[in-house]
């Protein structure tokens, strides 16, 4: 169960209670007043102090000897009723801030959120950009050389050209045939001319 829901829920309750008590109290002003002018009706009126000359007055004395327990009880009762009352507003007080920092922390996660997100579109942006600067390379035809070109120690001298027959630059290239295959066709392609330079050399010799 979530916050708002208990919070509404406490509060339907805490009026309830209110209601109640406001009601009780009423009831219990009215029945002080009654009684106070029952017991003023029914005391010696005379001056004299002759006894009252209401018909069975004596039956009815105890009961008006009781008056002020129930006053007793009563003024109890309302000071449980105002420390109640007190109560209720520090509930209701509590309340509020239970809501406000929900509605605090709700405002974190939706900020965190966006963060995340924004941090997420970044990196998206940026491997979209890699992506794209390596389908242009791919499509320029950039020659590469494989292996060590004329190297001082003894070697292969591998040049890869491109399909227009163009060489790395200050690198001998000797034109090969392209080998042919049967009923394969035929048509221009990279080509790999490798020269030992021993064989080179003995030549010259």
């Amino acid at each position: 169960m979530d916050h708002e829901a208990l919070s509404h829920q406490a509060r339907a309750a805490l009026d309830s209670l209110t209601y109640q008590l406001q009601s009780l109290e009423a009831q219990q002003s009215a029945l002080l007043t009654s009684l106070r002018l029952t017991t003023d009706s029914l005391s010696p009126a005379p001056p004299s102090g002759t006894p009252t000359s209401i018909p069975n007055y004596h039956l009815i004395s105890p009961i008006f000897s009781l008056i002020p327990t129930y006053t007793a009880k009563l003024t109890r009762l309302r000071n449980t009723m105002s420390s109640q009352t007190l109560e209720i507003t520090q509930l209701r007080r509590r309340v509020e801030e239970v809501k406000r920092g929900r509605r605090r922390n709700l405002e974190r996660v939706r900020e965190r959120w966006e963060r995340e997100r924004e941090r997420d579109r970044t990196v998206l942006r940026a491997r979209m950009v890699g992506v794209m600067a390596g389908e242009e390379v791919v499509g320029g035809f950039t020659p590469k050389v494989v292996g060590e070109i004329g190297g001082g120690g003894g070697g292969e001298e591998d040049v890869l050209a491109t399909a227009a027959g163009v060489a790395l630059p200050g690198t001998p290239v000797t034109p090969t045939p392209p080998m042919s295959t049967p009923g394969a066709p035929e048509g221009n392609g990279i080509r790999v001319v490798k020269r030992k330079k021993k064989v080179r050399q003995a030549e010259m010799q």
